[in-house]
């Protein structure tokens, strides 16, 4: 990962610990595609979306490809609200 990525995402990460949803969303945002989805997936389990959780993730997946890493997504406690889902099940199955 790039530095300033790295540096990006842990921006976006405390913005969502701090409960600052919106500027949280519009920094993942800016970050490329794998980092962005698995960044926007937070912000919307934050949101208690789980629609949108879901479909952030499976873009993370997709856009990750190789770099997935379904063992420690299915240990991410800000996805325990939707773990009991067949469609969490299958992104974190592989």
């Amino acid at each position: 990962m790039d530095e300033s990525h790295e540096a990006r995402y842990l921006l976006g990460a405390a913005q969502l610990a701090a409960g600052e949803l919106g500027p949280a969303e519009k920094t993942f945002a800016e970050l490329p595609a794998a980092l962005s989805a698995y960044g926007l997936a937070h912000v919307a389990a934050a949101r208690r979306q789980p629609k949108e959780t879901l479909q952030w993730l499976a873009a993370a997946e997709a856009a990750a490809g190789d770099a997935w890493r379904p063992a420690l997504v299915a240990a991410d406690a800000a996805f325990e609200f939707v773990a009991d889902t067949p469609e969490f099940r299958a992104l974190t199955a592989r």
